[in-house]
């Protein structure tokens, strides 16, 4: 869904990035990783008042690519380990709400592998036409996943200070999951006709 409204704010992520081109692009991937790991970490401690602060944070992702863009130095690489960070970080992220006895262990298996299926298929699509169509569709692409995950830490943290149950975190993570399935039912049935 935002990624039809990527041009919109590429720009403003070029002038977030132009600072940091004295550092290789592959570097930047790899530091941002930094930023899921904190957010498990804190969640995993009961702490999500500063986990919801790494995660915002892991909006740096966006510039390893920025960064790559604006020095020429794109490459197959840095790419890869791109999509291979994501994964792990999607991984992190979800798993710290069944680590931090938010949800169950069962909701988050369920959960993770439909987001990780999201970018398989389109990788999987993409491929298999080499290139020629683009799956950047879906209702839980990855910026809206990174949304939804927000929304829900805010809600851990107003279960911290007692403003909401925990049962409310469960169904809101169900619904972030049927969200995810529903997403990878719209590119199943997008690439019908490829």
């Amino acid at each position: 869904m935002l990624s039809s409204v990527k041009t919109n704010y590429t720009p403003l992520i070029e002038i977030i990035a132009k600072p940091f081109l004295a550092v290789e692009p592959n570097v930047l991937t790899l530091v941002g990783l930094l930023f899921p790991a904190g957010f498990f970490y804190f969640m995993i401690h009961g702490a999500p008042h500063i986990a919801v602060l790494l995660l915002i944070g892991s909006t740096f992702d966006m510039i390893d690519g920025a960064v790559a863009r604006l020095k020429g130095k794109t490459s197959v690489l840095g790419a890869v380990l791109d999509s291979a960070c994501d994964r792990l970080s999607d991984g992190l992220l979800i798993a710290a709400f069944a680590y931090g006895g938010y949800i169950s262990l069962e909701l988050m298996l369920i959960t993770l592998i439909g987001a990780y299926l999201i970018s398989y298929i389109r990788s999987r699509a993409e491929l298999a036409v080499r290139g020629t169509e683009s799956l950047a569709i879906g209702l839980m692409e990855r910026t809206e996943r990174i949304i939804a995950l927000l929304a829900i830490t805010i809600l851990c943290i107003a279960v911290q200070f007692g403003f909401a149950e925990l049962e409310t975190i469960t169904y809101a993570f169900v619904f972030f999951s049927l969200l995810c399935w529903y997403t990878v039912g719209q590119r199943l049935w997008a690439i019908r006709s490829w």
